[in-house]
């Protein structure tokens, strides 16, 4: 998990690093989804091998 910061009790200051963690954390999101985006669809072995046993 990603902090922006020390905790703090200003509550500008609250939002702000709030706002900084948020913007990190869909970041890493984004990134995990281009890493995983690759493994969603089936590969072209797989797809032949399902046509060939399920028929």
């Amino acid at each position: 998990m990603f902090f922006s910061g020390p905790s703090v009790h200003n509550p500008v200051k609250v939002v702000k690093s709030w706002y900084k963690a948020y913007n990190e954390n869909l970041k890493r999101l984004k990134l995990i989804e281009d890493l995983n985006k690759p493994f969603k669809k089936p590969s072209l072995i797989k797809q032949i091998f399902h046509r060939l046993t399920n028929k």
